[in-house]
């Protein structure tokens, strides 16, 4: 039986950029300003495999600014790294972070289902979730 939290490898979040250090320098660096993405934040567990995500979100307008903002978060939990990849819409940005928040749903912080792009009705890709939030957002 696999360990409650996974230790996933970057691409096995599809997010092949990283994992980096969570510095501000290092996002200013590393991630364009004004792309939007996807991104994880986490840490590399002591035995220094693979990384173990516990936020998971994505910016529809610059992703850069979204990795800034928690920064002050990801420090007081002790989350030093992070993962990410541009994407080329707000659905695609969506729907990465669906798949995301499910694949790693029992671990993460953030607890909230990922919301759709502004005035779209798009569902999750997750066809159980897509019931269920669906009919969530209907009410």
């Amino acid at each position: 039986m696999p360990p409650i939290e996974y230790l996933s490898r970057s691409p096995g979040l599809g997010l092949p950029n990283g994992p980096y250090d969570f510095r501000k320098e290092i996002v200013e660096s590393t991630v364009l300003s004004r792309r939007a993405g996807n991104y994880s934040i986490g840490y590399t567990p002591p035995m220094g495999a693979g990384f173990v995500p516990k936020i998971v979100g994505g910016s529809d307008e610059d992703l850069q600014q979204e990795l800034l903002q928690q920064l002050d978060i990801a420090a007081r939990r002790g989350y030093d790294k992070f993962v990410f990849k541009y994407v080329n819409s707000p659905e695609e940005r969506f729907e990465h972070e669906c798949l995301n928040y499910h694949s790693f749903q029992q671990q993460l912080d953030n607890k909230q289902h990922p919301q759709p792009p502004a005035g779209t009705k798009l569902s999750c890709p997750d066809r159980v979730c897509e019931l269920f939030f669906q009919h969530t957002n209907d009410k």
